[in-house]
């Protein structure tokens, strides 16, 4: 997991609390009603805009959930089908 996907994770249930502030508000929230994909494009667009001191944090976050996974399951290897 990388810091962007924790960041994304955290701030996905703000993205659907606004859009349904949007849409009351009577607002075009199209973009955003396709699901993850118009998700995953505003918090990249937030991504992009966050100061050093947040991104630092999520970097620091990961380090932290990587510990944590890392303690949990000692033996786990990451092993894709091919």
């Amino acid at each position: 997991m990388n810091s962007f996907i924790l960041y994304r994770s955290a701030y996905a249930d703000r993205i659907l609390a606004l859009v349904e502030q949007k849409e009351e508000e009577g607002k075009d929230v199209a973009e955003v009603r396709g699901g993850h994909r118009g998700v995953s494009k505003i918090a990249g667009e937030s991504w992009r805009m966050e100061t050093k001191e947040v991104r630092e944090l999520c970097e620091l976050w990961m380090v932290l959930e990587k510990r944590a996974h890392e303690g949990a399951w000692p033996e786990y290897r990451f092993l894709p089908k091919k």
